[in-house]
């Protein structure tokens, strides 16, 4: 399919744009926002306490790294969903209240996506009306009822960069300008760091069958074109990449690969309920225009249309093969295809306007401008009601106010303690309260053997749960943990009392929050208790009866040895941290292992009196440093080698697309004639 040239100034498309992105945002706030309304707990619990908190550390000029609230610290990097090196979002967060940030970035990147959609229909020959037809398809795609991205606001960020992508790699191949080639990369780039690596990766993959169509070069050269894009834009992103594959190696995620296959045999759609989709979600018109794109332009209209059949049979055989590669086989959800396929019909259905449009036969004309209104109308309409639609509702503002308030007084009675709550996990409270919690809401790539420890105690992290008995049993290990308040319905609490966990507060719902002294979150320990693999390690942990003078290791070459008498004065205790850096002042009768109850992490540095250290695992997933007799400063910093290399990859990336968009016209490369 050949670009074709502008008629049209930028400006007219841009504040085009604008009034559809105003008039959806309208429409979204209007039907009741999207704040107070989930879909299963991961917009607040997943998404926004993490946009909220890099939007804090932004405000103040700072980026975060590590988060030490959930899941006994985790790396904020690696949780891509987390938005913490998005530009966008530490903008609208740092400067806007949460809510109004929410909805300026919604409002804002349908406007990145309404826009790109009518540059890239008008580079196709597409009129206005083609053009508003393609972004309200694209739009009202990614945002309609029951649609996943009402609770995942990183789909449409992704997806608002991909019209851009596939509009500038065509611009390239169309006249070789390497100013386009370094836009298409930094588009690829922000739509890595949007959040979802799902889209990128399946961009990557139709990339190429829609540009197979493009005249004016060798297939060779289009492929190196593309390949160069992809390379350039995902080395920018490294930066975000390199951790979030550290993240990946260091969660359950690498285990679990295998049970992906039944998620995507169970999304793959039979021929007839792929087509009957089809009708449903983009209708009989909009189809209608569509085959009229094919009927008229043929073959110049190929690469769009695979694209969009790949994206709707993507789960059937032969596409799904894909995932028996990596990374797909370590795509867990992968959603990516059926919004990506909302991008590829509204180029489809614009160009099929503008072939409407074109007609002799005034009558048609006519028609198609009343059908295209009646579309974008519908499409309007679609998006107003889609907050509505949402099956669950986030409690009053004013309760979740009573009960942050009241854990936080919890958390400050217990400042060496961790409190585990469910509920409170899905409303996002840790890291919008600054609580510490064993547990939290599963950012898909938690760290795995804080997992298990809290399986085995029988707290759960992907879908967050206590289970009373269980924790009663093991009440010891949830006390290795630091679990030292759990909030439960009033119907656990004899079980739990029991087990020596003491009524402390009763919350707003009624739910009780139920205390019990953990171990101490800094200790000296002389005793060791060496076994040969992890699995011995979590029976270990979970019968050990004194946990505040033992802790658990796996044998090793490393392994250091500790005098077993300790003695009178001996003690730890912390004595400066913030989320990357934690000072301990800790004075030892004999040669001790400190122990400091925070996940066990690659990219942690230790120094006692400022001469590095080793840091050991112990107790299956927290840290350990050797302490020789005497009183001492062991600092502990979070400095991942992850984070430099990817910065360093970001930075060589940067300098070779700043050398491509500074090339002028007269370095361009003619197509051949």
């Amino acid at each position: 399919m050949s670009p074709a040239t502008h008629t049209r100034p930028i400006a007219a498309d841009a504040a085009l744009a604008l009034t559809i992105a105003v008039a959806l945002g309208a429409a979204i706030t209007v039907g009741g926002g999207f704040w107070s309304h989930t879909f299963g707990g991961d917009l607040h619990g997943l998404f926004l306490q993490r946009y909220e908190y890099v939007g804090r550390l932004a405000s103040h000029g700072r980026l975060g790294w590590w988060d030490p609230y959930q899941f006994c610290g985790m790396p904020l990097l690696g949780q891509m969903q987390g938005g913490a090196l998005y530009p966008p979002v530490l903008v609208a967060f740092a400067l806007f209240p949460s809510a109004t940030a929410l909805q300026v970035l919604l409002t804002a990147h349908l406007g990145v996506l309404s826009l790109g959609m009518l540059l890239w229909a008008r580079q196709h020959g597409a009129d206005a009306a083609g053009g508003i037809l393609a972004a309200l398809v694209a739009s009202a795609g990614v945002i309609h009822p029951l649609a996943v991205t009402n609770n995942h606001p990183s789909f449409l960020f992704c997806l608002a960069w991909t019209p851009w992508i596939v509009r500038a790699v065509e611009r390239a191949l169309a006249d070789g300008g390497r100013r386009q080639i370094a836009a298409a990369a930094v588009f690829v780039a922000l739509q890595w760091l949007a959040g979802y690596p799902d889209f990128p990766l399946d961009v990557a993959v139709l990339l190429p069958a829609v540009i197979a169509a493009t005249p004016g070069r060798t297939l060779r050269v289009r492929l190196a074109i593309v390949a160069a894009v992809l390379a350039l834009g995902t080395a920018l992103a490294a930066i975000q990449l390199v951790p979030l594959a550290e993240a990946v190696r260091e969660s359950p995620r690498p285990g679990e690969s295998g049970q992906y296959a039944e998620i995507y045999a169970h999304l793959a759609p039979t021929m007839a309920q792929a087509a009957r989709r089809r009708w449903d979600v983009h209708g009989p018109a909009v189809l209608a225009f569509v085959l009229l794109a094919v009927w008229r332009d043929g073959w110049r209209v190929a690469g769009p249309l695979v694209a969009a059949a790949w994206c709707a049979l993507a789960f059937r055989i032969p596409f799904r093969l894909l995932y028996l590669l990596p990374p797909f086989s370590s795509v867990r959800l992968p959603f990516g295809w059926q919004y990506l396929e909302f991008v590829f019909v509204g180029l489809l259905a614009a160009v099929g306007v503008a072939a409407a449009t074109s007609s002799p036969r005034r009558a048609v004309r006519v028609a198609t401008r009343v059908t295209v209104a009646t579309l974008v109308g519908v499409r309007v309409l679609v998006v107003f009601r889609a907050p509505g639609s949402m099956p669950d509702r986030v409690p009053d503002p004013a309760e979740l106010d009573a009960r942050g308030a009241l854990l936080a007084r919890v958390g400050a009675r217990l400042p060496d303690a961790r409190i585990v709550s469910p509920k409170d996990s899905a409303f996002g409270l840790w890291l919008r309260r600054g609580l510490r919690s064993a547990g939290g809401c599963d950012p898909s790539v938690p760290p795995a053997r804080v997992l298990e420890l809290l399986a085995a105690a029988g707290m759960s992290a992907a879908e967050p749960a206590v289970a009373p008995a269980r924790l009663a049993q093991h009440a010891a290990l949830a006390a290795r943990l630091g679990v030292g308040a759990v909030v439960v319905p009033q119907a656990s609490g004899a079980v739990l009392g029991a087990a020596g966990f003491a009524p402390m507060a009763t919350l707003p719902d009624g739910d009780l929050v139920l205390a019990r002294k953990p171990v101490p979150r800094v200790r000296l320990v002389h005793r060791l208790l060496v076994v040969d693999d992890d699995r011995a390690a979590l029976t270990e942990i979970a019968g050990a009866p004194d946990a505040e003078t033992t802790a658990v290791v796996v044998r090793g070459p490393d392994l250091p040895a500790v005098d077993e008498a300790g003695g009178p004065g001996e003690r730890a205790a912390i004595a400066a941290e913030s989320p990357e850096t934690i000072d301990v002042d800790a004075v030892a009768a004999s040669r001790a292992l400190l122990v400091v109850r925070d996940t066990f992490y690659p990219g942690w540095t230790a120094s006692v009196d400022g001469t590095p250290s080793q840091i050991l695992r112990v107790d299956h997933a927290f840290r350990g440093v050797l302490v020789p007799p005497g009183r001492h400063r062991v600092r502990l910093a979070y400095r991942p080698a992850s984070f430099r290399l990817g910065a360093a990859i970001s930075a060589v990336a940067a300098l070779v697309l700043v050398a491509l968009g500074a090339r002028t016209d007269r370095a361009r490369v003619r197509p051949p004639q």
